[in-house]
């Protein structure tokens, strides 16, 4: 067997750019006791090559076929024995083949990794970028096909990354059943064949997922609470006392690597898991809210560094949540946030990204998820995170609206235009702030970038024809006095008005506790609108409105009533052109999205402030609407130059590149 330091020492060194199998090597029999005792059953198998070098994988058992197995991707193709150890000391059985052979052919890209030269992105082991582009798949809905169907699909339209849960009410937990059974420290075999399935049908599509092994409501009695169901709960027979022992309890956390270690063992060996996903939004469990948020940070550490002495493929660890709850990255590969806001684009596009971990959005939607049409949600979400730079695409959360809004045409689409205009290879490309002009002007229109979250930023810029910087950090409620903490200064707009205009908040909803709106306008108070306790939150579409004058202006929204109101929107008359554009650009490149604004349909756009320096350019124009491209050979004199475009449609996509 490997000692520990040795086995560590292989997994953090640089992996091997091919891999080669991937075989399985099956001892038919059975020990007597608990097969997924880790301590007990710490059974291994050395895979021997003819010159004598061991390679070592783990081996999980079959209940099925009562045989212990152990899958080999190995760095060399050729010949292998394997021979088989439980806890240290080598068994005298036959395995079956007696020898397994490892294919010439390499296994196509390798593994997810994140890149070597940009911290901020990822690849695979054969330096091809991977940048992830699909949407959820947690679990199987009554609505849709198989998830196996569905994968298929997914693939066929070019979508590249998943996520699949460890749900109990789709048969994919191993500890809880669909009807609430389990088996005391025994997992339930019946949700590995689903696993198989999933992973499976993920290989055949050419697609990588994250695999969550843990959700919030499993430990929550607050958000989705299973806990009260939960086969562990002291009051259903089981030993935790609460909810939030889970992240400390012994028995809890033995039977966690039991599970950590059978998925690295049974599974680890493809390509298509990108990562494991130790939790799916945990700062929903009840530790949160028991301010035992350090048991959750020291279970992260724990588990992660439990994943990657035991898993031998060293695949990448990520968890998600919102980015409100303190360190909880520090101990995984790369952030994974999720949102829900007002403004989908607004949200993805204004979120701060740190440098030193790749990042993506692992879930979003707009918040009135029930909107009838969610086309532009989901393509705002893609195109806001590919054209701010993150690592990767920004995921739709409902799969059942992708399918039967039969929105995969939204995929498809945008890996043609990545694949055509060779966006994953390009290096050091960052977001641009481009300017836009066309014949007719239009309201200057945005929205809070994020929800019930702490505002990070409170006083904007407000400039004609661009949104404000910074929208990310504004969350759409506005506190009242008893939250000021949350929202601690009022929110204010300033801005200078070429011509005379109405500022208009639209508002979404009010606290049944109430609340008091008041407006000033140039350190002037000049409305005020209270709205009084009611029995529920209302919902609501009502438009508050401040007229200003020509020239410098500032103003300031507070509410000093007893609750939130939820912010939709804020308006400024005519102060906007009418399409806005989104940028990304490199030394000899530029990539722009140009949607139209509100009701406009304009026709042709001029586009400034490109930066690229002078020569010819191909500009591809995409029409996001039908996928169709149009191409022309353009000369830019300058990083001044001013480029008039036509518009196919009100949503397009202009690619500049060098001749």
């Amino acid at each position: 067997m490997l000692p520990f330091a040795l086995l560590l020492a292989m997994q953090t060194a640089s992996p091997p750019k091919a891999w080669y199998g991937p075989e399985t090597a099956t001892f038919p029999f059975a020990f007597e006791g608990n097969p997924y005792d880790i301590d007990k059953m710490d059974v291994r198998v050395q895979f021997i090559d003819g010159k004598g070098k061991k390679v070592e994988r783990l081996a999980y058992f079959d209940v099925e076929e009562m045989a212990w197995k152990a899958v080999l991707v190995a760095d060399q193709p050729g010949k292998y024995r394997p021979v088989m150890f439980k806890n240290g000391t080598e068994v005298d059985a036959v395995p079956e083949p007696e020898i397994v052979e490892l294919d010439a052919k390499p296994i196509q890209k390798g593994f997810v990794r994140i890149d070597f030269d940009q911290k901020n992105q990822f690849r695979y082991d054969d330096g091809s970028r991977y940048l992830p582009l699909g949407f959820n798949l947690a679990w199987q809905s009554q609505n849709v096909p198989d998830m196996g169907e569905m994968i298929a699909t997914m693939g066929a339209n070019g979508v590249n990354w998943s996520r699949y849960w460890a749900c109990s009410w789709d048969g994919k937990n191993p500890w809880v059943g669909k009807d609430g059974e389990s088996d005391g420290d025994r997992m339930l075999p019946g949700s590995f064949k689903r696993w198989d399935q999933l992973v499976l049908a993920s290989e055949k599509a050419g697609l990588a997922f994250q695999f969550v092994l843990f959700h919030h409501g499993l430990f929550s009695t607050r958000v989705n609470p299973n806990w009260p169901d939960h086969p562990w709960n002291k009051s259903k027979g089981g030993f935790l006392g609460k909810a939030s022992d889970f992240f400390t309890d012994p028995e809890a956390k033995r039977r966690t690597k039991m599970w950590l270690r059978y998925a690295a063992a049974r599974w680890g060996h493809s390509t298509s898991i990108m990562a494991w996903e130790l939790f799916n939004e945990v700062e929903w469990v009840d530790s949160r809210y028991e301010d035992k948020w350090e048991d959750v940070l020291t279970w992260h550490k724990e588990m992660a560094d439990f994943l990657r002495t035991t898993d031998p493929y060293s695949h990448l660890i990520t968890t998600s949540s919102t980015f409100e709850m303190p360190n909880l990255y520090q101990a995984v590969d790369y952030y994974q946030p999720h949102i829900y806001p007002p403004d989908v684009r607004t949200a993805i596009s204004g979120f701060r990204v740190p440098e030193d971990k790749p990042t993506f959005f692992g879930e979003y939607g707009p918040s009135a998820s029930s909107q009838p049409d969610q086309r532009m949600p989901v393509r705002d979400g893609i195109w806001a995170g590919i054209l701010s730079g993150h690592a990767g695409a920004g995921a739709f959360w409902t799969w059942e609206v992708v399918h039967n809004q039969k929105l995969y045409s939204e995929y498809s689409t945008a890996t043609k235009i990545l694949n055509e205009t060779g966006f994953r290879e390009m290096n050091g490309l960052r977001p641009a702030k481009v300017r836009i002009t066309t014949s007719g002007t239009s309201d200057l229109t945005f929205n809070p970038g994020t929800g019930w979250m702490k505002a990070e930023q409170t006083t904007f810029n407000v400039e004609s024809g661009s949104k404000p910087e910074g929208l990310g950090g504004l969350p759409s409620y506005l506190q009242g006095p008893s939250k000021r903490d949350m929202f601690p200064a009022p929110l204010t707009f300033r801005f200078q008005a070429a011509k005379a205009g109405v500022f208009t908040l639209q508002l979404a909803e009010i606290s049944r506790l109430g609340a008091k709106i008041q407006f000033r306008l140039n350190g002037k108070q000049v409305a005020v609108k209270a709205y009084p306790e009611t029995e529920k939150n209302t919902t609501t579409q009502e438009r508050l409105t401040v007229p200003y004058q020509v020239g410098s202006n500032e103003i300031q929204i507070e509410n000093v009533g007893a609750d939130w109101v939820n912010m939709r929107a804020f308006t400024f008359s005519g102060m906007d052109a009418e399409a806005s554009p989104q940028a990304i650009r490199g030394p000899e490149w530029m990539m722009a999205r140009i949607t139209a604004n509100g009701s406009a349909r304009p026709q042709e756009a001029t586009l400034s402030a490109l930066a690229l320096p002078a020569g010819d350019y191909s500009l591809t124009q995409y029409d996001l609407e039908t996928g169709v491209a149009t191409k022309q050979i353009v000369s830019v004199a300058g990083i001044d130059h001013r480029q008039r475009v036509s518009l196919a449609s009100r949503d397009v996509l202009v690619v500049f590149k060098r001749s």
